[in-house]
């Protein structure tokens, strides 16, 4: 018939559609599970499965299903948190801008700040004067909350 490392690579390809129709990584987990099974078994070949064979009763079936598992859940535990820290340093939004420098401007007897096109009201407009360099550190309700940049 065929070698068992084709079958790992058959599962491994179906569960890799399957997490990209679902997009939650878990099955990822298991799919490169099922490639890293698909390797020991090139590597070992234990040779044609036949429906006579004692193949499932054989260490090389027990090799591959342990690497199977141990792999599988390991990364299941691993990538979710390495996907959620790399994830948690990226700004996303409105907190892109905190901490970046702009100048204050003019704009209909308001004075405003320019954060990626969008034009911002100052919280606290006494304090600053069109030509301003500022530092933006928060949002309060439509405002912008700045700091003067020191020169």
């Amino acid at each position: 018939m065929t070698s068992p490392a084709i079958y790992w690579t058959i599962i491994g390809v179906v569960l890799l559609i399957v997490e990209i129709s679902t997009g939650t990584f878990y099955f990822l987990c298991f799919a490169i599970g099922a490639f890293l099974a698909a390797i020991i078994a090139a590597i070992f070949p234990y040779g044609e499965i036949t429906v006579s064979s004692d193949y499932f009763s054989s260490s090389y079936f027990l090799s591959e299903i342990i690497t199977f598992l141990i792999s599988s859940f390991a990364l299941s535990f691993y990538l979710p948190k390495y996907f959620q820290k790399t994830n948690m340093k990226r700004k996303v939004g409105f907190d892109e801008a905190v901490d970046t420098e702009t100048k204050v401007v003019k704009k209909n007897d308001t004075l405003v700040v320019v954060i990626s096109g969008t034009k911002w009201r100052i919280e606290d407009e006494k304090n600053y004067s069109e030509g301003d360099e500022v530092i933006i550190k928060g949002v309060h309700g439509t405002k912008v909350i700045l700091k003067k940049k020191r020169s």
